[in-house]
């Protein structure tokens, strides 16, 4: 007899969501080029630190009205970057997650200046054990 709520097969699935409002402002003296070649400036949200290929969807909603754009890099095997303008929402799944880093960049690209976003960002994980 198997453990209550354990399940009896090999392997199970788990599948959580987090959900988290944040705010980045950022002074870009130098236009950033596109994908963004400045790791430093990227803010790590999420990192796998388990044996676990972890698979998901990440959601981006960018609550700007006219200031920042939201840059997302996932890493993967290789590092992803999309951009999420003022007032736009985007979606994208991934299949083996180790990093979710968040950074603001201008509206429109490549401009300097002070750009600010406020934005949420939701994701899920899921994975097998």
């Amino acid at each position: 007899m198997g453990c209550r709520g354990c399940g009896t097969s090999s392997s199970d699935n788990v599948n959580d969501s987090v959900c988290m409002d944040l705010s980045r402002s950022r002074t870009i003296a130098v236009a950033d080029p596109t994908p963004i070649t400045d790791l430093s400036v990227f803010s790590t949200i999420y990192t796998d630190t388990t044996n676990f290929a972890i698979n998901g969807t990440i959601l981006v909603v960018n609550g700007s009205t006219s200031t920042g754009s939201v840059v997302v890099m996932v890493n993967e095997n290789t590092a992803t970057q999309y951009t999420v303008a003022p007032g736009e929402s985007e979606a994208r799944t991934f299949g083996n997650i180790n990093s979710i880093q968040v950074a603001v960049t201008s509206f429109p690209l490549n401009q300097t200046g002070t750009y600010s976003a406020a934005f949420q960002i939701s994701f899920t994980l899921n994975y097998k054990f």
